[in-house]
């Protein structure tokens, strides 16, 4: 299976991949996470549906994962495109049948393929929230 994984991750690590990914989930993981320190005073809100995360939250230890935690949602959203992309674009090309006409390694195969997308996701999560929590800190009331 670890053969599997290094193959997926090689497919993965593909340059229009990893820019287009990184920087769709590294520019949501700003916009909310700027939007949320910056609409502090205002009247409408600034959380999740009109809701009012003020300064003394923000203020405090966890403050500066609030606004990593309001762009779960979204990276979730841009993981689950890029593992839906990945498989269409194997059953396209014919590669995901070829692969899974041997009997006996059809669930090592498809354990490799989750292990790596699963990696990958991590890493995308990793990088969002090192970018939200920079700016958290950076507009720290």
């Amino acid at each position: 299976m670890f053969r599997v994984v290094l193959a997926e991750l090689r497919k993965l690590r593909r340059p229009t991949l990893v820019l287009g990914t990184l920087g769709a989930a590294l520019f949501f993981a700003a916009l909310v996470t700027s939007f949320l320190f910056l609409l502090i005073d205002d009247p409408n809100g600034n959380g999740d549906r009109g809701r009012q995360i003020g300064r003394e939250v923000l203020s405090l230890a966890s403050g500066s994962v609030t606004g990593f935690s309001s762009v779960g949602g979204l990276l979730g959203l841009i993981a689950l495109c890029v593992f839906a992309a990945q498989t269409a674009q194997e059953y396209t090309y014919g590669t995901l049948r070829n692969l899974l006409v041997r009997q006996s390694g059809r669930l090592r195969i498809l354990g490799g393929k989750l292990i790596a997308n699963a990696i990958f996701a991590t890493i995308m999560v990793l990088f969002s929230a090192a970018v939200s929590i920079g700016i958290s800190v950076a507009l720290a009331p």
